[in-house]
């Protein structure tokens, strides 16, 4: 079984995930990243950055994985001084294979949704909140996000959808 067709038949039947599956999901989506040649505007918070010699504008069309970089590495300085794009993208890869780390289910416009969330451990910058989030929208197929919630694992307690449920919780001295 497809790892996309195992997680919505987890979320369907309402059944609990074995270990094996957790690590079959982990494992799925530490691979996957972010859509390979997806792009999206740069928005106004990366905006009058630099990027490869160039001043970044809003309406500036970038791949995916360097906006959600610019965004949560430079401007909101969530990963340390000079992290690098590449350092980015590994710790997030960290972050969803990291068995203490916990991972969310939940059903977001009609469609299944996982956010993994875990420890930053040696990437948490002066803005972080000490915790490493990453989104898997099951249609999409790919990270839809990346980022260091500013409050933390609170975040995800603190934004918990209608129906959203734990397939496994993260190892926390709080939970």
């Amino acid at each position: 079984m497809e790892v996309n067709d195992l997680i919505t038949e987890i979320a369907e039947s309402g059944r609990e995930a074995t270990d094996d599956e957790i690590t079959r999901i982990r494992v799925h989506v530490a691979g996957v990243g972010f859509e390979p040649g997806g792009w999206t505007k740069a928005g106004i918070p990366i905006a009058g950055l630099s990027w490869e010699g160039h001043i970044v504008r809003s309406s500036d069309r970038m791949e995916n994985a360097i906006v959600h970089f610019l965004r949560h590495t430079v401007a909101q300085r969530e990963w340390p001084e000079g992290t690098t794009l590449d350092e980015y993208i590994a710790s997030l890869r960290q972050a969803t294979q990291y068995a203490d780390g916990g991972i969310t289910l939940e059903r977001q416009h009609q469609q299944w949704r996982l956010s993994f969330i875990s420890r930053a451990y040696g990437a948490a910058g002066p803005d972080s909140g000490g915790w490493i989030l990453v989104g898997y929208p099951l249609e999409y197929g790919y990270w839809s996000t990346g980022f260091q919630p500013e409050f933390g694992l609170r975040h995800v307690i603190l934004n918990t959808a209608e129906g959203e449920r734990w397939l496994c919780k993260p190892l926390t001295q709080n939970t």
